[in-house]
């Protein structure tokens, strides 16, 4: 099973995230990483 990892830097609830997740899921498994609060520019 293919796995597939969706990740940002822009928080849990950003928007688009949710989405992209789901539009992943019909192809694997699917992992979000995403930090609590917006961290865009941190680093």
């Amino acid at each position: 099973m293919t796995r597939l990892i969706v990740t940002n830097d822009d928080g849990i609830d950003a928007p688009g995230l949710a989405a992209l997740a789901a539009a992943a899921a019909s192809s694997g498994e699917v992992f979000i990483v995403a930090p609590v609060q917006e961290w865009s520019g941190c680093g």
